[in-house]
């Protein structure tokens, strides 16, 4: 197995939006759950993407994208790196899950001509993966993975594999659910298996 070094950090929690303001909170029990969702009240999508392509972005891209970009920041990329042999991982336990809610309901109360033509790009699990990859001009492989509450450790995981050789790796988790807990509590939720 190739040795993997951490050079750059970016988290973006409901209890900070930096690593150290993360991990100072964890050590003093600090809860980011409030009515059973650990939203990101504060969260601001800006400086990480202008406006217009946070409107275009579904929640969980504006989290990883701002998560990420930090990371590549604190790591100095894309500095000196080959953009072809840097890659994207980014993980996501669905994808734009507010965003198929939202355009279902469009579409459910308006017809076909109540949906956005931005539906599919804003709610598919690789649109935060693309988009870092975009704005740090990264042209090595680039994908998405999805594997429900195993995203982060599969993430990390695959992104020590590779058939090619790279220089760089930008590998992260996102995911937001308070779309569906807008909905319904978690607590409430009925098991499924």
């Amino acid at each position: 197995m190739a040795d993997v070094v951490v050079t750059g950090r970016g988290i973006v929690t409901s209890i900070g939006e930096t690593p150290d303001a993360f991990f100072d909170a964890l050590l003093h029990g600090t809860s980011g759950i409030a009515d059973g969702i650990g939203a990101c009240v504060n969260f601001d999508p800006e400086p990480a993407m202008s406006a217009k392509e946070a409107r275009r972005s579904d929640r969980y891209t504006q989290l990883g994208v701002k998560a990420a970009m930090a990371a590549a920041a604190e790591a100095g990329l894309p500095g000196a790196a080959d953009p072809a042999r840097t890659g994207v991982v980014l993980g996501t336990g669905v994808g734009g899950l507010e965003t198929l809610e939202r355009e279902c309901r469009n579409w459910i109360e308006e017809g076909d001509r109540g949906v956005s033509p931005h539906f599919v790009p804003m709610m598919m699990p690789n649109a935060a993966a693309g988009t870092v990859a975009m704005k740090l001009g990264i042209h090595g492989p680039g994908f998405s993975v999805a594997s429900a509450c195993a995203t982060v450790a599969s993430g990390a995981s695959r992104a020590t594999m590779s058939t090619v050789r790279l220089s760089g790796r930008l590998s992260k988790g996102t995911q937001t659910r308070e779309s569906c807990g807008k909905l319904k509590p978690r607590a409430e939720t009925p098991a499924t298996t």
